[in-house]
């Protein structure tokens, strides 16, 4: 029985386009590192695009933690044909694109037989084929945000980074004026007791000599006694 070899999952670097798989890292085209990705924020590109900077703004089928995947399928769904959509995850020009496609698309069903007389019909029937032709985006990307392929931009917060750096060495650098601090008393702590324990074992030092001193001072009084008796006892004989 013959089993087929199970194929390597790959994934596609949102910046470049180049596919990889998936326990790469980093892109080695464009150098993306893919777990910023996790932190890029859907509010933040919309902000750079309305400074007009288009700095660190990926297109990203990965949905982002401040956009509503419900939300976003909803506006699409009753509100798609003026891109609404569009307007909430920041794609502005698209969603302009087909907001101005729907308003001239009113504007022709209301002025429909105006619109006849002035321009004929084939003109009036080819223009409303084109914007009907326009429309199709609406559809496209109810499809695609089905499918989960609708593409986010999303950009990445350089702030909120620089601030877990700053965050992450204030931690460490507390953590090793800590540990520093209970290294230096627990150090002082033994040469405290090492001190006692050096001025204990000289005392009784001290206090031994002082005994052996007394020892050897009684026995020497105990011998000259004895002598002192021998020579009186001679001398009474």
């Amino acid at each position: 029985m013959i089993f087929r070899k199970e194929k390597e999952r790959t994934k596609i670097c949102p910046r470049c386009g180049l596919k990889v798989y998936e326990g790469i890292e980093t892109c080695p085209d464009c150098g993306l590192v893919f777990s910023r990705l996790e932190i890029a924020t859907n509010k933040e590109a919309k902000r750079k695009k309305m400074r007009g900077d288009r700095d660190f703004i990926i297109n990203t089928t990965q949905i982002p933690s401040d956009v509503s995947y419900i939300k976003l399928l909803l506006l699409c769904i009753f509100l798609g044909p003026v891109g609404a959509h569009n307007f909430y995850v920041g794609r502005y020009l698209k969603g302009s694109v087909l907001l101005v496609d729907f308003i001239i698309l009113f504007l022709m069903v209301a002025f429909n037989s105006q619109l006849i007389a002035a321009g004929g019909e084939e003109l009036v029937g080819t223009i409303s084929t084109i914007l009907g032709m326009i429309m199709l985006m609406w559809f496209w990307d109810l499809f695609m945000i089905v499918v989960k392929k609708y593409k986010i931009p999303v950009a990445i917060d350089i702030e909120y980074d620089l601030q877990n750096l700053s965050e992450e060495k204030t931690e460490d650098d507390s953590l090793k004026t800590a540990s520093e601090i209970k290294e230096n008393t627990n150090f002082s702590s033994r040469e405290n007791d090492n001190s006692v324990n050096k001025d204990n074992n000289i005392l009784d030092n001290l206090e031994a000599k002082d005994s052996d001193n007394k020892e050897v001072e009684i026995n020497d009084k105990t011998d000259n006694t004895k002598e002192n008796n021998e020579k009186s006892n001679e001398v009474k004989k």
